[in-house]
């Protein structure tokens, strides 16, 4: 959560089946789903527009990583020290998702 939070304030865990979701009123933003100990897989899904920058960011932080769905949905796989080491990279993610849901938010 505090890798989002800069660009998400408001978002919240939200367990939902068989994942955990970070969602923003309501809305889920990415999701968590258990895998191999320590990993899990993430996904993400954002616009079209937006959705060469997403993969230009996971590149940067080296996560490995699968497009889904007409090149919207991410399927990224993490785990606590990545995505601690990475956080900005994540933020940044987060923030695409802001965007990719039509909320843009003023830094």
């Amino acid at each position: 959560m505090e890798a989002v939070r800069p660009a998400l304030p408001d978002a919240s865990l939200n367990l939902v089946k068989n994942y955990i979701a970070i969602e923003v009123n309501g809305n889920n933003y990415m999701g968590l789903h258990k895998r191999s100990s320590p990993r899990s897989l993430m996904w993400l899904w954002v616009t079209e527009e937006n959705f060469d920058e997403a993969t230009r960011l996971l590149d940067k932080a080296g996560f490995p990583y699968i497009k889904r769905s007409n090149n919207q949905s991410l399927r990224v796989t993490v785990d606590k020290a990545a995505v601690t080491a990475n956080a900005e990279i994540i933020a940044a993610l987060a923030q695409l998702l802001f965007v990719s849901r039509g909320r843009n938010r003023a830094n």
